[in-house]
């Protein structure tokens, strides 16, 4: 049961009672209250199966023939190769104006100090 402005988990509740002088803390009892019976009400017996037949041919309809008003043979596939060479074109040499060498490295310490080196610990 709550109390008037309570909440269902017991948080916020008015008290006038003092700490500790209830042996079971929250109102709790040392026997669980019975379990509730969520059959009042209703009928012990299931409701029987809707039929969803109702209103229905028991036969179903025939196939649709998507096959109507079409050629039962399929088309020539397209030729995509019209006005084109038969021979794939030469590969493009890009190669060309390079020499086949590759350069060398760039070194890009040039023109700087060395770094400098780390002092060692404890000296």
């Amino acid at each position: 049961m709550l109390e008037s402005g309570g909440s269902s988990t017991g948080h916020y509740r008015a008290t006038t009672s003092r700490a500790n002088d209830n042996a079971f803390p929250n109102g709790r009892g040392p026997v669980p209250p019975p379990l509730t019976d969520h059959t009042k009400g209703r009928s012990p017996v299931a409701p029987p199966l809707t039929d969803h037949t109702k209103g229905r041919s028991p036969v179903a309809p025939p196939l649709t023939d998507h096959t109507k008003g079409r050629s039962p043979v399929a088309p020539p596939l397209t030729d995509h190769t019209k006005g084109r060479s038969p021979v794939a074109p030469p590969l493009t040499d890009h190669t060309k104006g390079r020499s086949p060498v590759a350069p060398p490295l760039t070194d890009h310490t040039k023109g700087r100090s060395p770094a400098p080196s780390k002092p060692v610990a404890g000296r």
